[in-house]
């Protein structure tokens, strides 16, 4: 299958509602395809490849991964080595140097781009949430959405998933690149890969 694969069209039909039909099953077959060619191996692989585990780093404003693990970009299979400070003080600034407020969560995508040996990555963060407006932090955070589709990197290319960062902020303001992400009233909790609220594929990304 391939993502300009497509159902034809009952042009005998006097029922335009199978036109409609064709347009939204077209672009169902372009997601999937999508997402097939740009998920992580790991995620298709059992036990073969590694997850890349994303974890605080060392220095413990940063984010590391502590597994060598393969993806997909564009179709292409790549390895990513375990990198301690990978996202650094300076990606979590040009992603979103606002400040978070106590009691408000935000989520980050822990994206790479797979195009150089020093491993060029970036953070693409959420808008955020009150924690007072939903039961829990952690309905608070399901509620955070991204602006648009994954970026696409400097070149032009495709940026992948690597993971997920979630931050529930509640004593004081967290300052992206400066705050520790075990700092008190700071809990950050990671998930690899994407996750149901990440877009992988839209119209906008044929």
């Amino acid at each position: 299958m391939s993502v300009n694969d497509s159902v034809s069209a009952n042009l005998g039909s006097p029922n335009p509602s199978y036109d409609n039909l064709r347009v939204a099953y077209d672009q169902l077959l372009k997601d999937f395809a999508y997402g097939i060619l740009n998920r992580p191996a790991w995620q298709v692989a059992a036990a073969a490849v590694a997850p890349p585990v994303c974890a605080t780093a060392t220095v413990t404003s940063q984010v590391k991964t502590t597994a060598t693990t393969q993806l997909y970009i564009d179709g292409v299979p790549l390895s990513l080595t375990a990198t301690d400070n990978l996202w650094t003080n300076a990606i979590f600034l040009a992603a979103n140097a606002v400040s978070l407020a106590a009691g408000s969560v935000r989520r980050y995508m822990l994206l790479w781009d797979g195009a150089t040996a020093t491993t060029v990555v970036s953070m693409f963060s959420s808008n955020d949430q009150v924690i007072a407006n939903f039961a829990s932090a952690t309905l608070a955070l399901a509620a955070c959405r991204w602006p648009g589709p994954i970026p696409k990197n400097a070149s032009g290319g495709s940026n992948v998933v690597v993971g997920v960062l979630s931050i529930a902020n509640t004593t004081n303001p967290f300052i992206p690149g400066t705050t520790l992400l075990g700092a008190a009233g700071v809990t950050a909790t990671y998930r690899d890969g994407p996750d149901a609220n990440c877009f992988i594929a839209s119209l906008l990304t044929p």
